[in-house]
């Protein structure tokens, strides 16, 4: 969900729900669209730490609104 609320797009895309689905299984997403060039290295470092394919690798919810890019962002 933050990908898309930062990006305005879904994180894997493809030309039909095929691919879409085989990026979703192995976990391909990228940050290549001109739109990533304005959102911050926090902001995109917590979502590629909530996007983490190994959920044993993956933030938990508590560890995602500890983050730096939460914690600066509330603090504005």
């Amino acid at each position: 969900m933050l990908y898309i609320l930062l990006s305005g797009k879904p994180p894997f895309d493809g030309a039909n729900d095929t691919e879409i689905t085989e990026k979703v299984l192995i976990g391909s997403y990228h940050f290549d669209d001109p739109i990533w060039r304005s959102i911050s290295e926090d902001a995109k470092n917590l979502v590629k730490s909530m996007m983490t394919y190994d959920y044993n690798k993956r933030v938990s919810c508590r560890q995602a609104l500890e983050n730096k890019w939460f914690q600066n962002a509330s603090s504005t």
